[in-house]
């Protein structure tokens, strides 16, 4: 079946012209991707976000245990100003703890992007830290469970090396799940960072350089449910969310200031802007990102069930560190035979692997689908019961 539906004309035709995406030049790979993807991006707010994610409780706990945290690291923001991070009139002349957060850092020696992912690299190790003093006495966690970031992920600096494994990308910053290689199976987020604030639309250079970066991690990770890059252009933060069907622009808001003499309300601005950085650093891969918990790597799935037995009704998880000492494999597959597909950068994407499933040779295709369309499995279940002879089961 999956062999005629890849050998029908249109599909030949497809697989011919985007087939060049893995081993294309940059800037032809780029213009493709940014041809699927044009016009088909819109803009959203946080609020929106957490609840498309169902996280707006959440998002209320973590901001009330966390309300304390970023005040001072807020107050004490450097300014960025004609491409330079500077100390801020009013914290180089104040005498209180909050002048020493960022005292000394490399950003203040370094200009362009190298000043704003270096300030960014601080800012995440100082946020981290404050949200480890303010858990200290809670098992670890804040309010609603959520942990500091190094308890999650990995952050790699790569702002002068490629991410192995990819097709050359030099993103300023990532962050990996632990117990995995560096390479792109393994990256959770991307940071991008640009010396100039983008006004209006994000611009054609940019989103070629985000939707590469998404591009790779989608053919890498199966378990994918969105792709969320993290940009900082100036003094602003947003998150870029890439959809199979869109992407949206998530302004985060001011995460350092834009002039020496700030406003008071500036401070709680970024504050504000912290305190919603550190929340996503905080969720876990299978609430921002894929549909399991993918921290110990993805080899391994294991199905449960409905009460009837129903393979549409399935759910796929990753296992548990002792699953493979369990004596009954039903349910588990291993993700080692992929078959291998073109994958494009916008729409229906489907990993396909030949696996072993409950002792007998079987396909599993991981797949993303839009949410109005009946699951692939529902259908043949719906053939058979109606009679339809060779059914895939």
């Amino acid at each position: 079946m999956l062999s005629s539906i890849n050998s029908t004309p249109a599909a030949q035709h497809k697989n011919a012209a985007m087939s060049f995406l893995n081993e294309a030049k940059l800037e032809d790979r780029r213009a493709a991707i940014y041809s699927a993807l044009k016009g088909h991006g819109e803009s959203m707010n946080f609020a929106k976000l957490l609840g498309k994610l169902g996280l707006k409780t959440e998002f209320k706990h973590f901001k009330q245990s966390t309300q304390n945290c970023f005040r001072s690291l807020a107050a004490s923001a450097p300014a960025y100003i004609d491409k330079k991070m500077v100390n801020t009139s009013r914290v180089a002349a104040a005498r209180d703890e909050s002048a020493s957060k960022f005292a000394g850092s490399e950003f203040f020696s370094q200009v362009n992007e190298k000043a704003v992912a270096s300030y960014f690299l601080r800012l995440v190790d100082l946020m981290d830290d404050a949200c480890m003093d303010e858990a200290a006495g809670q098992d670890g966690t804040l309010s609603g469970g959520s942990k500091p970031y190094r308890n999650l992920y990995r952050i790699g600096d790569h702002q002068s090396r490629v991410i192995p494994g990819s097709l050359s990308h030099k993103a300023d910053v990532v962050f990996y799940y632990p117990y995995a290689l560096d390479d792109m199976t393994s990256v959770h987020l991307v940071f991008e960072a640009k010396c100039d604030q983008i006004a209006g639309d994000i611009g054609e250079r940019t989103l070629k350089q985000l939707a590469d970066y998404q591009n790779s991690v989608w053919r890498a990770q199966p378990t994918r449910t969105f792709v969320p890059v993290l940009l900082m252009h100036g003094a602003a933060l947003e998150v870029v969310v890439f959809t199979r069907n869109k992407w949206y622009r998530v302004k985060l808001g001011s995460i350092c200031h834009g002039q020496a003499n700030y406003r008071w309300l500036d401070v709680e601005l970024i504050g504000q802007t912290m305190t919603r950085l550190q929340f996503l650093l905080s969720l876990p891969p299978e609430k921002f990102g894929h549909f399991c918990d993918v921290r110990m790597g993805f080899r391994h799935l294991r199905f449960d069930h409905g009460s009837d037995n129903s393979s549409a009704r399935a759910t796929a998880r990753a296992p548990e560190i002792d699953d493979d000492d369990d004596d009954d494999d039903d349910g588990l597959v291993e993700l080692d035979k992929q078959i291998e597909r073109p994958i494009y950068p916008r729409g229906r994407l489907a990993h396909v692997f030949n696996v072993d499933y409950n002792r007998g040779p079987a396909v599993l295709k991981l797949s993303w689908t839009p949410i109005d369309r009946m699951p692939e499995g529902a259908i043949y279940e719906f053939l058979e019961k109606a009679g339809v002879e060779n059914i895939p089961r």
